[in-house]
């Protein structure tokens, strides 16, 4: 039985598990999921948390390293929502594009911890062409300093050797995902791939509407969320610089929170660049090898029996392409840099955290710590000889 077409029709207790990939459209309809929490309630769907994802529940779960330090999220924060979404009656839906980095056993895993009967996968795609520089953006924004064109030489070699950041390709063979979620789910009629098509904005949320039978418009873009806007050419290289020197002494933890939650969030959600800001751009050889891959993944994906929600040609689009060559930037204007600067310091200012105690007094505590246990076992057993001593 199908819903709306060839849309399949979910169970009623059906778990909707959205694993991404990475800039295809995640933000975007994780804020729709977000804002209409309290109508999906009604309608009796969970989309759990207060957050717009669940990306650390996720990285826990596929015990995925953060950061320069490949520091590791605690398992019990995935185990927290899987319980919270297993006893939830009806429908829930759970969504970060971390989960499309899990290996095979880390994907059965996560689907044994939500109930293997009730769960079905929706994984998002968009173009290879078009994810490149958002990509590349994301790695700068988590601290790396390669510049796109050597990043684009690197990445685009082949899928077979590990690049500068190999995490790409585990996002974004395409095929691989979708393959490594059908045989986690152990069906490809619990798969749905979505298309995600810039030609028709409204697509990604008339397609989650339609997988969870929702009325038409209940799911809409969140236009007071944050922006997820590209940095333009002068932002990246001078985040890009910035990495160069913080990345060999500063603490992930401080590069998180006054870097990327901080001067960058800042950046992108309170500037506009000048409409003469040269934008990244990627070059006509990097556009052409990506659609090499993109005709193969259309074929392989087209073959697997999953259930498509869109036009899965469109991933490999035949438009002629540019010979534009990738921007080289030198300088960035000052007030650029000026705005940045000061978004760091405010970061640092409002996010400082709380002074540790000093370590004469943290010892005074530990010292008076020990003299009470060690005051306490002393009253009891003076308690334990005076009970001795009393007549029967």
């Amino acid at each position: 039985m199908t819903a709306r077409g060839d849309v399949p029709l979910l169970p009623d207790d059906a778990i909707l598990l959205h694993v991404g990939p990475h800039k295809t459209g995640t933000t975007a309809i994780q804020g729709a999921l977000a804002t209409a929490r309290p109508q999906l309630q009604e309608s009796g769907i969970l989309y759990p948390g207060s957050r717009l994802e669940h990306n650390k529940q996720a990285a826990a779960a596929i015990q995925r390293s953060l950061g320069w330090e490949h520091r590791k999220v605690d398992r019990g924060q995935w185990l927290t929502l899987a319980d919270v979404v297993t006893n939830h009656p009806g429908r829930s839906v759970v969504s970060s594009e971390v989960f499309c980095e899990a290996d095979v056993d880390s994907a059965k895993q996560i689907i044994d911890d939500l109930g293997r009967e009730r769960v079905r996968v929706v994984v998002t795609l968009r173009p290879l062409e078009k994810l490149l520089p958002s990509n590349w953006q994301q790695y700068i924004k988590s601290g790396y300093r390669v510049t796109y064109p050597e990043w684009l030489t690197d990445v685009l070699e082949s899928r077979e050797k590990r690049p500068i950041t190999p995490s790409f390709w585990i996002r974004n063979n395409h095929p691989a995902v979708v393959r490594r979620w059908i045989e986690a789910v152990g069906d490809p009629q619990r798969v749905l791939v979505v298309i995600v098509d810039a030609a028709h904005p409204r697509g990604l949320f008339d397609s989650f509407e339609d997988i969870l039978q929702l009325p038409r418009n209940s799911l809409n873009a969140d236009e007071s969320g944050p922006s997820n806007r590209s940095l333009s050419a002068y932002e990246v290289e001078l985040l890009r610089q910035l990495n160069r020197r913080a990345r060999r002494d500063v603490p992930y933890d401080d590069y998180y929170r006054l870097v990327k939650r901080g001067a960058v969030r800042t950046l992108v959600e309170g500037r506009t660049p000048e409409p003469h800001e040269p934008r990244v751009t990627t070059p006509g050889w990097a556009i052409e090898r990506a659609r090499e891959f993109s005709k193969s993944d259309v074929a392989d994906i087209g073959a697997m029996g999953v259930h498509v929600l869109g036009d899965l040609d469109s991933l490999a689009p035949t438009t002629p392409v540019g010979d534009d060559e990738a921007v080289d930037v030198t300088a960035v204007p000052v007030d650029l840099a000026a705005a940045f600067t000061f978004n760091l310091l405010e970061a640092a200012i409002s996010t400082k955290p709380a002074p540790a105690a000093p370590a004469a007094v943290e010892s005074a505590v530990v010292r008076l710590e020990t003299v009470g246990h060690k005051l306490d076992r002393a009253i009891a057993r003076v308690r334990r000889r005076l009970g001795a001593l009393r007549p029967s």
